[in-house]
């Protein structure tokens, strides 16, 4: 579970540093949301990422990089708490707490 909310705040503080991160967040949502379907169709994780990675061979694709791909995939496919996860509930989930990491709590006095 540490591991888990460690990547996954990693992923979400590196979107927040980008130019237009409800854009990112968005992006980031559906990833997981692909990776969650390509599991479940039975392909290999490598597969998946052939799929989902930059088509150019830059690196980078609506301002999220490939090793940003990898460990959504990574996560999808091997972290026991996304075993059922899926589908547009869990592409809004995260692209919720994506946004949610650019808030910072109010300082209490």
């Amino acid at each position: 579970m540490i591991k888990r909310a460690c990547i996954a705040f990693s992923i979400f503080s590196w979107a927040i540093a980008h130019a237009d991160p409800e854009l990112t967040c968005l992006w980031i949502g559906s990833t997981y949301k692909a990776a969650a379907e390509q599991r479940d169709s039975g392909m290999n994780p490598q597969q998946a990422f052939d799929e989902d990675k930059s088509p150019d061979g830059s690196g980078l694709q609506n301002g999220v990089d490939d090793k940003t791909i990898k460990r959504i995939i990574n996560q999808v496919y091997f972290d026991n708490d996304f075993a059922d996860a899926g589908g547009t509930a869990l592409s809004s989930q995260m692209y919720r707490a994506c946004l949610r990491k650019q808030y910072k709590p109010l300082p209490v006095d």
